[in-house]
């Protein structure tokens, strides 16, 4: 099967209905969260795990950015909305099960500059990756 195709059919279910998939909704990144994810720093924390960073593949269609790896799924969405650029990214895992949802988030105005929004993404794939790992070694 196309992954291309079976990408784009989990974005469409996804975002018909994101209430459903992520009941919390998409995180609004703010000052707040930037403070939460400690992204505040001018000089930047390196990531501890060299092996974190992995390849992806990019794939663009329909006005959005689709990477693609053995571990996770990423849908980046830039959009305007009341005159006021944003990005949204929906991030999910990559599994043999299936494609499964994690989280999503949105920048918008001062926010929503690649720096910022590839820092939020990396901070949240590696939490992602740390929970998936503390779950598999409590199987």
């Amino acid at each position: 099967m196309n992954n291309n195709y079976l990408y784009e059919e989990h974005y469409n279910r996804y975002l018909t209905n994101i209430n459903q998939w992520l009941p919390d909704g998409l995180i609004e990144v703010d000052i707040n969260t930037l403070q939460y994810l400690n992204l505040l720093h001018f000089k930047r924390e390196e990531s501890a795990d060299p092996q974190f960073m992995h390849y992806f593949k990019a794939s663009e269609s329909n006005g959005k950015l689709t990477l693609s790896n053995q571990y996770f799924v990423i849908w980046i969405t830039p959009d305007i909305q009341d005159d006021i650029p944003q990005t949204q990214v929906l991030i999910a895992l990559n599994k043999e099960s299936g494609i499964h949802l994690e989280l999503g988030f949105v920048t918008n105005g001062i926010y929503n500059n690649s720096r910022i929004v590839l820092n939020i993404l990396e901070k949240y794939l590696k939490d992602i990756q740390e929970t998936e790992e503390t779950i598999e070694n409590i199987k």
